[in-house]
């Protein structure tokens, strides 16, 4: 049975430091994971298609419409409900290109919760 035969199919909806993602990098998104572990700190993965790695520096396409220290929130909509519900709030620790393995460049975008912070104040 797939997810949106069972009634969960989701429409993702990213925000940063909210407002909406700009255009470029909205159309990009390929891939999204969010992961909220018990005891330890919850973590989103953004991915996005990249033409080639000199947009990865482009201000309004790569690094410079995402920046570490943004916030993000991550939420999901029902396809047949106007309520966004958020599963993910957090801050934007690392930015990256990785290259693929049939080529072509992604931005991968990695953000964590407050907790994580916490952990960071607390070990020193």
């Amino acid at each position: 049975m797939t997810a949106a035969a069972a009634g969960v199919a989701l429409a993702p909806h990213v925000t940063l430091d909210g407002g909406p993602l700009p255009t470029s990098l909205a159309s990009a998104l390929v891939a999204l994971r969010v992961v909220r572990p018990l005891r330890t700190t919850a973590w989103a993965r953004l991915e996005f298609t990249v033409d080639d790695a000199a947009h990865v520096l482009d201000a309004s396409r790569g690094v410079g419409a995402v920046k570490v220290g943004q916030q993000v929130t991550v939420g999901g909509r029902p396809t047949e409900r106007p309520v966004v519900a958020t599963v993910f709030e957090g801050t934007v620790t690392r930015i990256e290109a990785v290259r693929g393995e049939r080529g072509g460049t992604r931005l991968v975008v990695t953000a964590q919760d407050a907790s994580a912070l916490l952990a960071s104040e607390t070990a020193q």
